[in-house]
């Protein structure tokens, strides 16, 4: 599921607490397929965004995701 303030991120167990996710110059919307070629695979990464003007709560939180990857 899309986080609550913006569908593109995860959702975590925080509210107003998402991770979007990228590559070193692409981010990757969990809305949108992202194309890439096996041969020059690209190293993903998670990043933690919050809603705009939100105060988290300190502590740990959850986040779970299957990625599904399709081949031609």
């Amino acid at each position: 599921d899309g986080a609550g303030f913006d569908t593109r991120y995860l959702k975590t167990s925080v509210t107003d607490l998402g991770v979007l996710f990228k590559t070193t110059d692409t981010n990757v919307y969990m809305t949108e397929p992202f194309k890439f070629n096996y041969q020059t695979r690209p190293e993903l990464y998670a990043v933690l965004v919050k809603k705009s003007g939100a105060a988290l709560p300190t502590g740990s939180f959850t986040a779970t995701a299957t990625m599904q990857v399709y081949y031609n």
